[in-house]
């Protein structure tokens, strides 16, 4: 009997002794699988919607500083998050004595930036202010956008960086936002719509707004004190910006270069440096299409200069007391129609090298270069009035 039972019990220790590495296994591949589990359920992307916790009438706010210490941490809480349409998630900015220091810009990279609002006093922005060492302020670009910034300032200090930067197809929608001391105010390139109504730039180094192949709305901005120009428009860039107070910068009031477009029905520009207006290299700039006209005055040079084949349309408009009324050349086109051209210090109209005027019914005082009546065209330059 002893012979017949040792060898079984020799087998169930073998078969014991095999299962055992088939187990660890089992056990090893199950745990993997739960850190997986476990991960993605960690990076699965939450849902803001009409019926989250803490979302009223579609809008959720988180606090800065309450919630969270600054907006970056704020935004960074959105990083898995898609805000569902008809959701806003706003980003309520305290008001404080001190400011808010940025080390880094604040940028909009979210999916759905464009239901992100940053808030912070829109009766007062001078009662939420953002400083920044060096970097941008706000940056947002490929394709991102950010529903609106409000009722905040953001300051560079002088130490350099872009205070509103669009890049690459952004869209970016600024409320009551004053940029100061900055490199350069608010830049719009490749694409990128910067709306800008009714917003500020000043005292920043370069130019208060410039686009470069990109779209812009500053209506009734003011855009002041910077030591380039006020609006500069390059590469095809397009603005609306009636009602906007381009003054006292050390460039330009509004240039407008390379096949751009600027309507500034209702602007003014006063006391620049250079120019009031300044279109070249086949730009538009319109102001009197509905009678609006617009004023350029006391600027270093001329009130409206018009160039390599421009168009300015300037009806009923006032050009006073500037270095020099109206300068239109090298094929250029401008109507000046019931406008008033007086107290400039040089001409009143210089009209050269094939541009033409149209001044029926206008204003002038002054001397003027080039024809002086349609009937005496001057090497290809024409006069109507």
């Amino acid at each position: 009997m002893q012979r017949i039972h040792q060898p079984l019990v020799l087998v169930l220790v073998l078969a014991s002794c095999t299962l055992e590495p088939e187990h660890t296994e089992t056990d090893r591949k199950f745990a993997m699988i739960d850190e997986r589990l476990s991960e993605l359920e960690a990076n699965r992307a939450r849902v803001i919607s009409e019926t989250t916790a803490g979302v009223v009438s579609g809008v959720l706010t988180l606090n800065v500083p309450a919630d969270f210490a600054d907006v970056n941490l704020a935004l960074g809480s959105l990083d898995n998050a898609i805000i569902a349409s008809g959701v806003t998630v706003k980003i309520q900015v305290a008001d404080d004595d001190s400011p808010y220091v940025y080390a880094d810009p604040i940028v909009i990279d979210h999916r759905d930036g464009d239901n992100i609002q940053i808030v912070g006093n829109p009766a007062n922005p001078s009662q939420v202010r953002f400083e920044f060492g060096g970097s941008d302020a706000l940056y947002v670009s490929k394709g991102n956008a950010i529903g609106l910034l409000d009722g905040v300032t953001l300051d560079g200090l002088g130490l350099g960086g872009t205070g509103v930067h669009a890049d690459n197809g952004a869209v970016v929608r600024l409320g009551s936002v004053a940029v100061l001391n900055f490199d350069v105010g608010m830049h719009a390139s490749l694409g990128s719509l910067l709306i800008a109504d009714g917003a500020e730039s000043a005292y920043n180094l370069g130019n208060g707004i410039e686009a470069f192949g990109a779209t812009v709305s500053a209506q009734n901005a003011l855009v002041e004190h910077n030591g380039g120009n006020g609006l500069a428009l390059n590469a095809g860039s397009v603005a609306l910006a009636r009602g906007a107070q381009l003054q006292h910068n050390d460039g330009s009031g509004l240039v407008v270069w390379g096949g751009g477009y600027a309507d500034v029905d209702g602007a003014y520009c006063f006391d620049n440096g250079v120019m009031g207006v300044y279109a070249k290299l086949g730009s538009v700039v319109q102001a009197g299409d509905d009678g609006g006209g617009f004023t350029s005055s006391q600027n270093g040079g001329s009130g409206v200069n018009a160039d390599l084949r421009s168009v300015v349309d300037v009806r009923n408009s006032d050009i006073q007391d500037n270095g020099e009324g109206i300068e239109s050349g090298t094929g250029s086109w401008v109507a000046t129609t019931d406008s008033s051209i007086t107290g400039n210090s040089g001409y009143a109209l210089e009209i050269l090298w094939g541009a033409t005027v149209f001044a029926n019914s206008a204003n002038i005082v002054g001397d003027i270069q080039g024809p002086t009546d349609s009937t005496l065209p001057d090497e290809g330059s024409y006069l109507y009035r």
